[in-house]
């Protein structure tokens, strides 16, 4: 879903994390012919929620743009993979306490991959995303 990515999620994470609440994210990522096939799916068997396949794309570079707010303001953060519609999504990695226990290194490169893609990507429009390696280093340095 894109319930965390809104332009808002960064300063409401911010507060919620500031006022002492535990932060809990469970993070999933897919390839876009993916989202695209999801949001086709919705639309023509389920008929829930009418957007168009290109809204899918245009709304998961959000999701990127998010991360460093996730890993500054999250205390237990799930890392999912979804590999396609109708199987279940896989775990790679849990990160608490500044910890990370891996679960499907599989799944965790996939993960980071379509991270790293997306951030070059945005890279080239201009926007700086931190690396993988980066965000590690963030979220470890606050515990």
């Amino acid at each position: 879903g894109t319930t965390s990515t809104g332009g808002h999620a960064p300063a409401f994470l911010k507060r919620v994390h500031d006022a002492g609440y535990d932060i809990t994210l469970l993070l999933c990522s897919c390839e876009d012919s993916v989202r695209k096939a999801a949001v086709e799916y919705r639309n023509e068997q389920q008929r829930f929620y009418q957007s168009t396949p290109e809204d899918a794309l245009v709304k998961g570079v959000f999701f990127p743009q998010r991360m460093s707010a996730y890993f500054e303001n999250g205390d237990t953060l799930y890392i999912y993979w979804s590999d396609d519609l109708f199987s279940p999504e896989r775990l790679g990695c849990v990160l608490q306490n500044g910890q990370i226990v891996v679960v499907d290194s599989e799944a965790l490169e996939c993960f980071v991959k379509k991270y790293e893609s997306d951030r070059t990507v945005l890279q080239l429009e201009g926007k700086t995303l931190p690396t993988w390696d980066e965000l590690l280093k963030t979220y470890q340095a606050r515990f």
